[in-house]
């Protein structure tokens, strides 16, 4: 299955660096999603969606990754995730399931990527979201306007979906995953996101 992470946002509650050039243990965001993927074994190609919003993106993703043969770095016009989401498909012709993630998600891991993509694969169904169990977060305030209602329980989206590029226009039948699993439920938007990053990583040290 082929990849797609998104990274082309301003990323402004950060201030002025660029959100996927965000440093975590001296490790831009944007290389925990990309080495996840590169490690995944469900992982065909990977493609970078960027925008003139992250010139400093595009010049090291271009500098560590663009001789690969399995990354293509896109531009895309910048006006949106959903826009530029559909600029893309477009463009790469993905017209088959494809993973889709954002690059301030640090802690996704090779292993979930796997489970997911095997998951959508004996689903059934054209698209499948990621969930995490709200009661599993010790650590992290979420915004609750985000959460899902599930019969009773609280889930929070992970930033992480497999849709269908030959549908990408209409909505989708989708099945869900929901995993227990804090980590996954972190996006970087504001620092203090960064520093629970570091914190579970030092905790847990064979997660890196």
């Amino acid at each position: 299955m082929d990849a797609l992470v998104m990274s082309g946002g301003r990323g402004k509650r950060m201030g002025s660096v660029e959100k996927p050039m965000l440093l975590l243990e001296d490790k831009p965001l944007i290389s925990y999603v990309v080495d996840a993927l590169k490690a995944s074994s469900k992982i065909e190609n990977i493609n970078i969606a960027i925008s003139e919003n992250v010139p400093l993106t595009e010049e090291y993703l271009r500098d560590t990754y663009g001789k690969g043969p399995d990354v293509r770095i896109i531009m895309t016009p910048g006006k949106g995730y959903i826009e530029d989401t559909r600029y893309a498909v477009e463009l790469l012709s993905l017209n088959e399931p494809f993973l889709i993630l954002s690059s301030d998600i640090p802690m996704i891991t090779p292993d979930v990527i796997d489970d997911i993509i095997t998951a959508y694969e004996n689903c059934g169904k054209e698209a499948l979201s990621v969930w995490v169990d709200e009661s599993c977060l010790k650590n992290i305030d979420i915004n609750k306007d985000l959460t899902l209602d599930d019969s009773g329980r609280k889930l929070v989206p992970c930033g992480i979906n497999v849709i269908n590029g030959k549908h990408i226009d209409r909505p989708q039948e989708e099945s869900a995953i929901v995993y227990d699993n804090e980590a996954l439920a972190i996006n970087i938007n504001y620092p203090k996101d960064l520093e629970i990053c570091r914190e579970l990583i030092k905790n847990s040290p064979s997660s890196r």
